[in-house]
């Protein structure tokens, strides 16, 4: 993902607490009207709590607390690499990161009513040098990303553990 707020950097890790799609909506001759709502469903979707809770501790164990952020992260049809559309990210959503996948996942876990929480390594600041920082360091992200993955599997694992020995 791109890193939109100030605070985070490559690298860093946010956990979402809710996600938008920052694209959809109307495109006419005055520009471009982001209208908030898709197929008659909420414009934002938040992730499950308990979920968020467990991806920050993980994400914790593998980088630190210095580097872990939660927020709001936004997905669109594009590949972001403009300091001028990321301040727009921050004023119009206080958007933490930007992707491409994040709400679509969470539209369809939130029509069939499945807890979710996404979670994203910065690869890049999704400014004018974004493609060149996503070449470098997509690797080092997805590896955080898995090892948080793993560390919260390990966690459902021992949780299950100590339901059953009750």
């Amino acid at each position: 993902a791109g890193a939109v707020s100030d605070e985070t950097e490559v690298l860093d890790i946010v956990v979402a607490t809710d996600l938008l799609q920052h694209d959809y909506g109307v495109i006419s001759n005055y520009g471009f009207v982001w209208t908030g709502a898709q197929q008659e469903t909420d414009a934002v979707y938040l992730c499950d709590e308990e979920l968020v809770e467990m991806a920050w501790e993980s994400a914790v164990e593998v980088l630190g607390e210095d580097h872990v952020f939660t927020g709001t992260v936004v997905s669109g049809d594009q590949f972001v690499a403009s300091e001028a559309y990321v301040k727009k990210l921050q004023d119009d959503f206080d958007a933490m990161a930007c992707e491409m996948e994040g709400a679509a996942v969470a539209i369809v876990c939130s029509e069939y009513g499945i807890p979710f929480v996404v979670i994203r390594s910065m690869s890049d600041k999704a400014d004018g040098k974004a493609v060149k920082t996503y070449e470098n360091f997509m690797d080092i992200a997805a590896d955080h990303s898995s090892k948080i993955v793993m560390d919260m599997l390990q966690d459902f694992h021992d949780k299950g553990a100590k339901t059953e020995e009750k």
